[in-house]
């Protein structure tokens, strides 16, 4: 894939924020994906965390690339917030599925709960 230019690589990520924002996690991880892996920043490397956690539910892989931002660039809060609902989303997922009862769980009880959560957030 070609090289984006600086105002191609900004354009996109306003559009991935604006996705996010509006909770279309798909969308947003399809342009994401997009954007070759040289020129993914910190900010977008915590978004796709978000996004493969909401749309794959690979919350392992998303903790690990939140970590890796928070390396990155470990004063940005946005990195912080988005491990915290991913972490938030994956527990209640595993506890929802595990049969414990609990708070998330008498909340939806069906296995796409933990998007009431993310959506929650």
């Amino acid at each position: 894939m070609n090289e984006m230019s600086q105002s191609e690589l900004k354009q996109q990520g306003d559009e991935i924020s604006q996705q996010i924002v509006n909770r279309d996690y798909a969308a947003a991880l399809a342009s994401i994906e997009q954007i070759p892996l040289s020129a993914r920043t910190p900010l977008v490397l915590s978004a796709y965390a978000l996004c493969m956690a909401a749309v794959k539910g690979s919350y392992k892989s998303a903790v690990n690339l939140c970590h890796e931002a928070i390396k990155k660039d470990p004063k940005n809060s946005e990195h912080y917030y988005r491990q915290g609902r991913i972490l938030f989303a994956g527990r209640k997922e595993k506890r929802c599925n595990m049969g414990f009862s609990g708070w998330g769980c008498a909340m939806a009880g069906t296995r796409r709960s933990w998007k009431l959560l993310l959506l929650w957030g």
